[in-house]
């Protein structure tokens, strides 16, 4: 993520396709690792991302596409939060 910032380009990290396992249909829950996307999530708004791409659904099972890899819409909040204070207290220690 550093060299692309470096150059001037925004870097978005798209959580939920990082966690696909291809080759299974995203409709089927075995078809994500989801276990894994808190995590990295965390780690990229640490590493500086500019932004973040999460699909997220009411009902994540009955979601039409990417099924595997949504986010409840009603858990999007709790999720979202500490990665605000990760990239608030990552900003702050920057050098200008």
């Amino acid at each position: 993520f550093y060299l692309l910032n470096q150059i001037g380009y925004p870097v978005v990290f798209d959580a939920g396709h990082s966690i696909r396992k291809y080759g299974i249909p995203s409709k089927d829950p075995r078809g994500s690792a989801r276990e894994f996307l808190t995590t990295l999530a965390r780690s990229a708004v640490a590493a500086g991302v500019d932004g973040f791409f999460i699909e997220a659904h009411p009902s994540p099972p009955d979601a039409l596409c990417d099924a595997a890899s949504q986010y409840a819409l009603d858990d999007l909040e709790s999720f979202m939060r500490p990665l605000i204070d990760i990239h608030n207290l990552v900003r702050s220690q920057l050098v200008h």
